[in-house]
Parts: structure tokens; sequence; C-alpha cells
């Protein structure tokens, strides 16, 4: 069974980096924390380079159904 991400998978492939690039802030993992991660760069108008060494968004979550809420209401404190 497809999860939901599977399912609804409109990602692009992208070609291999095959030359070198000068990058303000380089991005390894296209993850949840990797995707996000730029996107928050780039409100902040940095350009960010996100590199995978697959499919962007295609790791380890991608046959589940995790998904990110603040509609719970929980605040979760840890030690650091």
């Amino acid at each position: 069974m497809a999860s939901s991400w599977q399912s609804n998978d409109k990602s692009q492939q992208f070609e291999h980096l095959r030359r070198n690039i000068h990058a303000e802030v380089l991005i390894i993992g296209g993850g949840i924390a990797g995707i996000l991660t730029e996107y928050l760069l780039k409100q902040k108008e940095l350009q960010p380079i996100l590199i995978d060494a697959g499919k962007i968004g295609h790791g380890a979550k991608m046959g589940t159904t995790s998904k990110i809420t603040d509609q719970h209401n929980l605040i979760f404190v840890g030690d650091i």
C-alpha cells in the first residue's frame, strides 16, 4: 500500500550535479528537515542550494503517513 505522500507525488527528477558551484548556504539532505530549512532561508531572501544523493523527498519518511501539526495543544520541553 502506498502512503499518501507516494500517491500524490508530483516531484521532479533533477540532473546530477556535474560542475562546481558556489553556494551561500548548502543544505545536504532533501528530507522534511532539508526542504523546510530551504523554504525558511528563502523567506529570509537567502539563496540556499539543496542537494540529496537520491530524489528530493524520497528517503526513509516517504513510505510513512507522518505529518507535522501544531493542533494538539501540547507543548514538548526537553533538556539540552
